[in-house]
């Protein structure tokens, strides 16, 4: 099974991570975001990507951001 870290903002991190829910060998295994956060996405939580490289063994980091941010082709 992959491990990811996913990284970013709320919402942003909440989208990919349901996207890799319907990958079959794929697993978040950390969620790293900043300040309070309220999100659902199952995992552990982490105060730094340092520290969730640090405590758990991770295929890939996945740095979410929004949409909007990535320009068109």
């Amino acid at each position: 099974m992959e491990g990811i870290v996913v990284v970013g903002h709320d919402a942003a991190v909440q989208a990919h991570a349901t996207r890799y829910a319907r990958f079959d060998g794929a697993a978040v295994r950390g969620v790293v975001t900043g300040g309070d956060s309220d999100q659902t996405v199952d995992g552990p939580r982490y105060e730094s990507v340092a520290d969730a490289l640090a405590e758990t063994d991770v295929d890939g980091v996945d740095v979410c951001g929004p949409g909007f941010a990535h320009p068109a082709p």
